[in-house]
This record gives structure tokens, C-alpha cells and sequence, in this order.
């Protein structure tokens, strides 16, 4: 039901807790030495009332009409935690009224300013100045880099109220490179501001490229001539990828050749190791007979003799070298117009330090030097048998002819 109450005369009256919300009129009433504490006044019209010595702590009189209302000595608990958000005090006497903890929000003060407009409601300074942000990353950078989207906080300040609509409280990157982000801010009194700030974002990982070797390629031990290409196009590349060999025996086989180990300037790694797997075998160190080139008298058999690398120059050891020989994983091949190819197993020779193989030559063999043949040393590492990388200075196959 809607309280209607027309001039009254409340002097000293209990109104504790009394609810007279809705368009209550109020106006002109007498609330001298009253108790209104906790009233539910919202909306009612209070105008020209007089609260003289009346208590109205924690009092509710949002959207109230206050005008010409006389608030003169409320100060015995006064307005204390009264909550006066859209209340119209045009015209009302604040001069010793206790206002501890009153909620201003839009309200009508008795010069006719709004709240808004003050640094702390009513009874303070008129609010001059624009907010001030103090931005501030909450996350680290890494050498000077984000490396994810970088959020900054505004932080703003204002001497009075600011409007949570128009102050936004963070700003957040959305590529790379320099980002710049700015934002503004209004507080209730109208005044406004900006901020930029400008901050470096890497959100991409480094690019690695293994270059140099081939899948499923045969290559000399010691001599493989992996490489890894490591590109990072905004922050840079803080660390380079490294080569990495592993599998095999002694370092010959099938080997995983693999890149890993970037990290671009603003600190993230490559997305995964990049890999590939090679045959690497013992390297060529040149036939010995026949030479390279040679004229070769024919007969039943034809001796080969070369020699293998476990490195750019220094030769197999003999441990290696009896192994390969037992498991007959050394052969020559001979071939060139006139029959199938034809191959013998090499064994070691200790004193030379070199293999030899006798090749049974085919019974029509094609003389004169137009007729070119090729040897072949071949070796087997566990992967089948392959041509033995040959090197700068050793060249395999080798071609003879027969004379």
C-alpha cells in the first residue's frame, strides 16, 4: 500500500525502520528530534522538510526529493551511511550535518552542482582535474620482449569518482613487433584523459631448417655435412640450433641427424627438434691398385686394393677394419660393357692397412681404351651395401680399361 502523508508534524516521532517508499509526500514534514534510522525513504518527497536534530543513519533515500530541505544541526548521528544516490538536495543546509560514510552518486547538492562534479560528494571540492593512468604490465618481459599478448593495466586515478564505463582497465596486443595501445578515461565530472604506452610482442617461435643432407643419404664419417638454418623475423634469434648425431655404432649406420636448441630473443623455442636419418659409412681413401685411369692387362682375376677413412685423413682402425672383413661387409664391383656386373669380397690386409679383393674377371672382357669399366668399393654399416663415400682427393668409382 502507498504511504500518503500529507505535512506532517514528526517531531521527536520513532520512524526506525519505517518503510515509506513510492511517491510519499513528505514534503514540508517536521522531522525535528525525530529517529529515522534505517528508513526506507526512497523516492519520497522530502522537500522543505525539517530534519533539525533528526537521526537518519543508514537511512535510504535514493532518488528522494530533498529540495529546500533544512539538514541544520542533523549532526547528533546525522546523515551517517545514509545512502542519498539521486536524492535532490537543492536548497538544503549542510552547514553542521554529520555526512560519515553518505553514498553520492548523481545527487543534486544545494547549490545545485551534482555530485558528480566533486571530488567526494557534496560537501568537497569541486573535482578540476582529468584522471591520471599509471600503466603497468603485470606480466615479465624477456630481454626487452613479450612473448605472448601483452596485457597493460591503466590503473587510473582521479581526484573524485571516475566512470568504470568510460575508463577501461586493461588493453591487450593483438600482433607483433612494436605494438602501441592507448586508451582514455572520463571521471564523473566530465574531465578526461589519455596514456599510451608502446611495448615489444614476439608471440612466434624460431624457424629451423636442416640443410646439407639428404633422408636415406650415404655419407663419409666424420664429413657429414649437416647444417642447421635457424630464422626468428621479429625478435630475432637469441640461440641458434645445433647438430646432433645419434644412433649407429661408433658413429656409423643409420644415424638421426637432428636440429633443436633455438630460442628466439623473447625467450621461446622452436615448435619441435627437426630430424632426419642418414647412412653413414667409413669414407673412401682412394684405390691403391689398380690406379685410377690405368691400363689393365686382363686375365682370370683382377686384384683391387683401397683404403677407408674413420675421418677426413686418418685411416680405419684395424679392429674395424678385421670386423667388416669377417663379416664380408667390404666388396669391389666391377662393371662395364660386355657382361653383368660381378663382385668379390675384400679382406684386410694388415701390413698395407688397406682391403684387397681378387674379382674374377668375365671370360669376354672388351679391350682398348674406349671400352671404359668402373671399380666400385662398396661397404655394408648394417644398412646394405652402398657405394663408399669417396672424398676430395679420392674419387669412387675409379674407371681402368683393359688392354
Amino acid at each position: 500500500m502507498t504511504a500518503l502523508i500529507v505535512r506532517l508534524r514528526l517531531t521527536g516521532a520513532d520512524l526506525g525502520g519505517a518503510v515509506l517508499t513510492g511517491p510519499a509526500d513528505l514534503s514540508a514534514a517536521d522531522f525535528t528530534d525525530a529517529n529515522a534510522t534505517g528508513a526506507q525513504l526512497s523516492s519520497a518527497d522530502l522537500s522543505s522538510a525539517t530534519v533539525e536534530n533528526t537521526d537518519l543513519d543508514n537511512a535510504t533515500v535514493t532518488g528522494a526529493g530533498l529540495a529546500g530541505t533544512d539538514l541544520t544541526t542533523a549532526q547528533l548521528t546525522g546523515l551517517t551511511d545514509a545512502n542519498l544516490t539521486e536524492a535532490n538536495l537543492d536548497g538544503a543546509y549542510f552547514d553542521d550535518t554529520t555526512l560519515t560514510g553518505v553514498t553520492w552518486s548523481d545527487t543534486t547538492c544545494p547549490d545545485g552542482t551534482n555530485s558528480n562534479q566533486h571530488d567526494s560528494g557534496c560537501n568537497s571540492p569541486l573535482n578540476l582535474t582529468p584522471p591520471v593512468a599509471h600503466p603497468y604490465f603485470p606480466a615479465s618481459e624477456v630481454n626487452g620482449w613479450f612473448n605472448a599478448p601483452a596485457t597493460v593495466d591503466w590503473d587510473w586515478s582521479d581526484a573524485g569518482p571516475l566512470n568504470p564505463a568510460l575508463c577501461p582497465a586493461t588493453s591487450i596486443t593483438t600482433g607483433n613487433g612494436l605494438q602501441t595501445l592507448s586508451a582514455s578515461c572520463t571521471d564523473l565530472a566530465g574531465n578526461s584523459s589519455s596514456d599510451t604506452v608502446q611495448v615489444h610482442v614476439d608471440t612466434t617461435r624460431p624457424a629451423v631448417t636442416l640443410k646439407g643432407v639428404m633422408a636415406e643419404g650415404h655419407y663419409a664419417l666424420g664429413a657429414v655435412p649437416a647444417a642447421c638454418v635457424t630464422q626468428e623475423p621479429v625478435s630475432g634469434v637469441g640461440q641458434p640450433a645445433t647438430v646432433h648425431f645419434s644412433g649407429g655404432r661408433d658413429g656409423v649406420g643409420a644415424i638421426t641427424v637432428t636440429c633443436s636448441g633455438a630460442i628466439s630473443v623473447a625467450g621461446l623455442s622452436q615448435p619441435a627438434p627437426v630430424q632426419t636419418t642418414v647412412t653413414v659409412g667409413y669414407g673412401f681413401g682412394g684405390f691403391t691398385t689398380p690406379a685410377p685411369g690405368a691400363g689393365v692387362t686382363p686375365g682370370r682375376s683382377l686384384t683391387v686394393r683401397f683404403e677407408l677413412t674413420a675421418g677426413r685423413s686418418t685411416p680405419i682402425g684395424s679392429a674395424a677394419a678385421r670386423s667388416l672383413a669377417k663379416a664380408h661387409d667390404i666388396r669391389a664391383m666391377l662393371a662395364g660393357p660386355g657382361s653383368a656386373p660381378v663382385t668379390a669380397a675384400c679382406s684386410w690386409a694388415a701390413a698395407g692397412r688397406d682391403f684387397t679383393c681378387a674379382i674374377r674377371l668375365p671370360a669376354k672382357i672388351r679391350t682398348g681404351h674406349r671400352n671404359k669399366y668402373t671399380l666400385t668399393a662398396e661397404e655394408n654399416v648394417g644398412t646394405g651395401f652402398f657405394p663408399v663415400p669417396s672424398g676430395r682427393k679420392a674419387a669412387n668409382p675409379e674407371t681402368i680399361s683393359f688392354r
